[in-house]
């Protein structure tokens, strides 16, 4: 059963869902790189009791090990951006009725489009630092990546410097042209989004709503 808001205006409640669910999505990641470890394990045992192993078991380890985790990684890593993102439009949306513009009016896209409507439109100065507004855009590149080409990449696409500055604060890699998300990753990017989150609640707070 869905709990509907209350129809009084309300930006920073978003933020506050938000960072609820950012808690739970550390929680989920953390629980899901035990079960993949306690999967592998068990499929290492199964191979073991095997009198010959074979490459069809080969390329089933395989999968299990490297396909998988990256995938299910990839799956919570999404679903936190996409969440940050819609609980971002969801804020700019209670803040229309104060304005003439609404989000929807305007041409950008994603994050940009809230940055533009904070700044430009609702004046709220600087909604994030740069620091976090780096991150932010890296981690947008980064899911467009993944969700657009499944994490693979070529010697020629940007996204390589975008994962190098990623990784200094949320470590991944690249391995056989594909990026792989390490088992800290979607902790680190919980952790970051909720901050981000905490940030932008802030500045609302003192924001002169009449």
């Amino acid at each position: 059963m869905r709990t509907s808001y209350s129809s009084t205006p309300d930006p920073m409640r978003h933020l506050e869902i938000f960072g609820f669910l950012a808690r739970h999505y550390k929680k989920l990641a953390r629980t899901l790189d035990r079960h993949l470890k306690n999967e592998s394990q068990a499929f290492d045992r199964k191979v073991t009791k095997l009198r010959v192993s074979t490459a069809r078991e080969s390329l089933k380890s395989w999968a299990l090990k490297d396909l998988y985790p990256d995938a299910a990684r990839y799956g919570i890593f999404i679903a936190m951006y996409s969440q940050f993102e819609y609980y971002l439009n969801e804020t700019c949306k209670e803040l229309e009725p104060m304005h003439k513009i609404k989000l929807s009016d305007l041409d950008h896209r994603g994050i940009q489009k809230v940055s533009v409507y904070l700044t430009k439109v609702a004046g709220i100065e600087s909604p994030f630092s740069d620091n976090s507004w780096q991150k932010l855009n890296d981690l947008n590149k980064l899911r467009n990546q993944i969700v657009h080409a499944n994490g693979r990449i070529d010697s020629t696409n940007k996204i390589k410097d975008v994962v190098e500055r990623i990784n200094t604060w949320a470590p991944l890699s690249t391995e056989d042209s594909r990026i792989t998300l390490s088992r800290e990753f979607n902790p680190k990017i919980s952790d970051m989004l909720h901050s981000s989150a905490k940030e932008l609640f802030t500045k609302l707070r003192s924001y002169v709503w009449t």
